[in-house]
């Protein structure tokens, strides 16, 4: 039992679950959007669900280059500059 309550203490492990929610919850955002952006670019249903695949690809594509980079030059110098990169590109698709 006392392993497990520090295992829920664990900051890396929260950071981690932190990171996962927020990619999650971008895609979970999208999804309710998609079929007025279909009829305001007056384009089908299918078309406008590429959003989707545009959001998501590059952590598909990056996260196994850059897991094997952050192995090798250490997990913080990866992942401090790519949430950043996520909230000025978050911040940028507001406008």
């Amino acid at each position: 039992m006392e392993q497990q309550k520090k295992l829920y203490t664990d900051t890396n492990l929260l950071i981690a679950f932190g990171i996962t929610l927020v990619v999650v919850m971008g895609v979970t955002n999208i999804t309710p959007a998609l079929p007025a952006m279909a009829q305001y670019f007056a384009i089908p249903y299918s078309s406008v669900t590429l959003v989707i695949t545009v959001f998501t690809m590059p952590g598909i594509v990056l996260t196994p280059l850059l897991g094997i980079v952050a192995d090798r030059i250490g997990r913080k110098i990866i992942i401090i500059p790519s949430l950043i990169l996520f909230g000025i590109t978050g911040v940028i698709m507001f406008f």
